[in-house]
């Protein structure tokens, strides 16, 4: 008997639109993710965040508004 597939909350910030639609389609299409947001900047992802529950964020770190270093450094 399988055990069941734990699904896992995922948060994508990427600025650039086409790789951020592509990796967007692709994890959406992946078995055991929950693409909860999809963001822009770092500052998109930090208000998502407030609403949204994620276990794992994919994080450009040269964002416009607010990088992903900056981003991360707040979420740590």
């Amino acid at each position: 008997m399988s055990s069941p597939i734990k699904i896992i909350k995922l948060a994508l910030a990427e600025d650039h639109f086409l790789l951020r639609e592509s990796l967007r389609k692709l994890l959406n299409e992946s078995e055991g993710i929950s693409l909860v947001m999809s963001v822009s900047n770092g500052k998109e992802l930090l208000d998502g965040i407030e609403k949204n529950s994620v276990e794992v964020v994919l994080l450009d770190l040269d964002m416009p508004v607010m990088n992903g270093k900056e981003a991360l450094e707040i979420l740590n």
